[in-house]
């Protein structure tokens, strides 16, 4: 690993309760178990949501509502909701 850093952060009691529980079972201290939490934490913030090759994405132009304007006004025609003028 690089260079430490010393930090303090300030945890609710009932966090580091269940932290010294963990580290009794697995044998990891605090700091231990803090930065491998961070990294799993900042590894998925930093994955895109839906992956290129995800099944969603093939859904695309399966469907035709036969409707011109369903991506714009797709409110009015969930839930009946009015537009703008603009819009109509």
């Amino acid at each position: 690993m690089s260079e430490m850093i010393l930090t303090q952060i300030e945890l609710p009691r009932v966090l580091v309760k269940s932290l010294q529980e963990r580290s009794a079972a697995c044998g990891l201290t605090l700091a231990q178990q803090i930065r491998e939490a961070l990294t799993a934490y900042l590894t998925e913030r930093n994955e895109p949501i839906l992956q290129a090759d995800d099944a969603l994405f093939q859904l695309a132009g399966v469907i035709d509502s036969g409707v011109g304007d369903l991506a714009a006004r797709h409110d009015y025609y969930l839930y009946q909701k009015s537009y703008p003028e603009a819009l109509q």
